[in-house]
């Protein structure tokens, strides 16, 4: 996530936040499967609507009450 968020997202600004968000979208739309092949996925997936808070892309309104 480092990877996408601070160097493709922050630092070499490739994409907008509105993509970022449809992507995050799209993986949601795969979150139960993940959770059968990736035990952390949940842990992973929770850390990414942290993050994403905290740059303001996402507001806790946004957000099902996930924890």
């Amino acid at each position: 996530m480092s990877l996408v968020v601070d160097h493709f997202y922050l630092k070499e600004k490739l994409f907008e936040g509105k993509d970022f968000l449809e992507a995050v979208n799209v993986s949601m739309v795969n979150f139960c499967d993940m959770l059968i092949d990736y035990p952390n996925s949940k842990d992973y997936a929770f850390s990414m609507f942290d993050k994403l808070c905290e740059m303001d892309l996402l507001s806790p309104e946004m957000l099902p009450k996930y924890k």
